[in-house]
């Protein structure tokens, strides 16, 4: 799943202070949608209220497995469903573009700054980028564009990135991705990534997925990086954005933890709602009727029945920072 995350990130950070296992009514109070994109930025309102104008944000995911686990990661790190879907996913990838314009037949207007392109290869502090493959870029421009057309808002910009934490791992990256893409275009090859993933993907994927103690003992960050204009701005148009917010988020299992997790939230929080749920929309639109700062609070036995391993909430946490642009 991937969350709205330009729309998350104009909230404040007054609940990512309070607890995920606080109880409530069975008839009472609202739940937000936890996402993988979505949930530090969910978790805030009050700083961004001094961030006026939300002009683009750009986002970094990170992920890392301690080294006396490394040895356990020899067995995989990734399941053989997820490789499936990727190589599918990559040998149907050029029919998106067609689909997209018939979908959107005009596109969004241009606002200014313009959120520049990074490139293929750039820094972020201590670690090196690359451009994140994942659907956040679409489902956050679906977000951006529903919301123009409907309420006017004004669109945020949004670029997802995955960091690494060396330049050689970063070029590694890069040359498998070139050997998957190609690999993925003709049903002969596809049919060797199939049926020799492990080959393939020099280990990394096996049919019996990562081992308990590896899935358990991955570390994930999560960051936004937003940049708009703050309250004393009231000329947007010629003044150049002056206000920077980064929210993070700390947590571990972010793939076949986190995401289950989420998804199972969301789909509670649509049962529980389903009132004040919109009939035709996208996601955000749902979710954002809600009281967007809500932690998801859900009695333990229902949180337990969703899911073995909640205490993965307890283990993330959430930084919310800000600062002025000189």
């Amino acid at each position: 799943m991937s969350g709205e995350a330009p729309r998350r990130l104009q909230h404040g950070r007054r609940a990512a202070r309070r607890t995920l296992q606080r109880p409530v009514s069975a008839g009472g109070g609202r739940t937000s949608a936890l996402c993988t994109s979505g949930m530090a930025a969910g978790r805030c309102r009050e700083s961004t209220e001094k961030l006026r104008t939300l002009n683009y944000v750009e986002s970094y995911l990170g992920t890392h497995l301690p080294s006396e686990y490394r040895s356990a990661a020899k067995h995989g790190v990734i399941h053989y469903g997820t490789w499936e879907s990727l190589v599918y996913s990559l040998s149907h990838a050029a029919e998106l573009q067609g689909l997209r314009k018939k979908l959107y037949p005009q596109k969004l207007p241009s606002f200014k700054p313009k959120l520049q392109n990074r490139g293929v290869i750039h820094k972020q502090g201590k670690h090196w980028c690359l451009p994140f493959p994942g659907a956040d870029n679409s489902i956050v421009y679906r977000t951006q564009r529903h919301f123009y057309d409907a309420e006017k808002k004004r669109p945020v910009q949004f670029k997802a990135y995955v960091n690494f934490g060396s330049l050689f791992t970063t070029f590694m990256t890069v040359l498998g991705g070139i050997f998957l893409y190609a690999m993925s275009m003709t049903r002969f090859t596809r049919k060797i990534l199939l049926d020799y993933p492990r080959i393939c993907s020099l280990g990394l994927v096996t049919r019996d997925g990562p081992k308990e103690e590896v899935m358990n003992n991955t570390k994930f960050t999560f960051e936004l990086h937003g940049t708009g204009w703050d309250e004393s701005v009231t000329d947007i148009d010629s003044t150049p954005p002056n206000k920077k917010v980064v929210a993070k988020v700390c947590g571990v299992n972010p793939g076949y933890g986190a995401t289950v997790t989420a998804l199972m939230f969301c789909a509670l929080t649509i049962l529980r709602e389903s009132d004040s749920m919109p009939s035709k929309t996208i996601p955000s639109q749902c979710f954002s009727q809600n009281e967007g700062t809500e932690p998801l609070c859900w009695p333990r036995e229902i949180q337990g029945a969703v899911h073995d391993n909640l205490n993965l909430f307890a283990e993330t946490r959430c930084e919310w920072s800000e600062k002025t642009i000189r």
